[in-house]
């Protein structure tokens, strides 16, 4: 017998904004998160015990000693590392190398996303960084210098920076990620600071290879990742593993693929829950909501928690619209063989247009699992891609269509998508 109450769970929609799912309790399945493990209470000696002891590396000081010109790579704005906590502690040990702050650029690794504002910068490495070292955003559509290939053939074209420099440090966080596994590690290079060519190489993997998904640690993109970032000059990390509220709860630094690999470990821990199958999945992009081409990492571990046949819904208020690489977001109405099609035709022509082709067919494996919904107001409700996506003005308009088909249907909520590794439990 149904009891008529009704949980209420509050959808993380955008910053400080949350939509409300009322869920009836013989249909809940659960609300979940990565976790909210403790951050490090002493934060800073916690860094400059990483420095000092890194992993597979000698000493953040001892390698700032022997060089002139220092490279420090940092995620952009759509990432929630808190760059501004751990420069401190970092440039400190430079500056007791030797190093003056003409020796130090900080290259913002932006991908293809677009530039981070004067804002956006400070809330990533604070004012006094900002103001005290030259920093740079790369444009992977600006001019590259060439490595080379790896031996699989991707070309290693990167932000000219990573020549001049003598020492190269990239600062991320490492959490799930469907192209590549994990991101974190070299992903901070390719494709983060590298030229238009590497990075659609690396994004048309996912499809050609079935292989590589979310969580798996060792896979082509990966080793693709790895090889051409440790080519152009990578030596050095610090990666951060964050809780659900974006605190520092633990961190790896040293050399680059034996550090990232430590880090996943710790990462899992954090950031690995076990969901049950459910008929109805709600997956929040927040904190990756700003728009189509960022929300749509939930639709990765929402795939990994669906039902075949059932119903996945995407929530983002995504105020920047479709964002960057606009065409992914139609690309999802057309079949993968109009798709692949087109991508031959155009990938020596129009990268970025490839590049949004690439990324539509590595998007696809949810599409044939399940239906695919978007609740979210940065897009017309009239865009569907010609049918690929229901759309819903409330939560509970897409709890009454799956309630209707399927009384008995289970619901789960996943409150933060992108940065979770869903398990399935029973």
């Amino acid at each position: 017998m149904k009891s008529g109450k009704k949980i209420k769970i509050q959808l993380p929609y955008g910053t400080d904004r949350f939509i409300e799912a009322n869920i009836p309790e013989e249909n809940f399945a659960g609300a979940y998160s990565s976790k909210k493990a403790a951050p490090l209470k002493d934060l800073d000696g916690a860094i400059r015990e990483a420095l000092g002891k890194p992993i597979a590396s000698p000493s953040l000081s001892e390698l700032a000693r022997s060089a002139r010109n220092i490279l420090i790579i940092s995620d952009d704005n759509t990432r929630q590392t808190p760059v501004y906590q751990i420069l401190p502690a970092l440039t400190r040990i430079l500056h007791e190398a030797g190093r003056t702050d003409a020796d130090i650029k900080i290259l913002f690794a932006a991908g293809t996303h677009r530039d981070m504002t004067r804002e956006e910068q400070i809330a990533k490495i604070g004012s006094e960084a900002l103001a005290r070292y030259e920093c740079v955003l790369h444009d992977y559509l600006g001019e590259t210098l060439s490595f080379g290939r790896t031996k699989y053939g991707t070309p290693i074209e990167v932000n000219p920076l990573l020549g001049w420099s003598d020492l190269t440090i990239a600062v991320g966080s490492i959490i799930p990620h469907a192209y590549c596994g994990w991101g974190g590690g070299g992903k901070m290079v390719l494709p983060g600071v590298s030229g238009a060519p590497s990075i659609l190489a690396t994004h048309m993997l996912p499809y050609q290879n079935p292989e590589i998904g979310i969580g798996v640690i060792e896979n082509q993109a990966r080793t693709e990742i790895d090889e051409a970032s440790q080519i152009a000059g990578l030596r050095f990390i610090v990666n951060t593993i964050l809780n659900a509220d974006g605190e520092i709860v633990d961190l790896v630094a040293g050399a680059p693929v034996p550090a990232h690999r430590a880090g996943i470990e710790k990462a899992v821990t954090v950031q690995g829950v076990e969901i049950p199958q459910a008929d109805l999945v709600f997956g929040c992009s927040y904190p990756e909501h700003s728009c189509y081409w960022q929300a749509n990492k939930a639709f990765h571990p929402m795939e990994c928690v669906v039902a075949p046949g059932g119903l996945a819904v995407m929530v983002a208020s995504m105020p920047e619209g479709r964002g960057e690489h606009p065409s992914c977001f139609d690309a999802m109405g057309e079949s993968p063989d109009v798709l692949i099609e087109k991508l031959n035709r155009v990938k020596d022509d129009d990268l970025d247009e490839a590049l949004a082709i690439a990324c539509a067919l590595g998007d696809r494996k949810l599409f044939v699992k399940a239906r695919v919904a978007i609740l979210g107001e940065g897009l017309p409700m009239s865009d569907t891609a010609n049918g690929a996506f229901l759309r819903f003005e409330s939560a509970d308009e897409a709890i009454e269509l799956i309630l209707r088909e399927k009384p008995d249907a289970k619901i789960v909520c996943l409150l933060n998508a992108p940065e979770m590794l869903p398990v399935k439990g029973a």
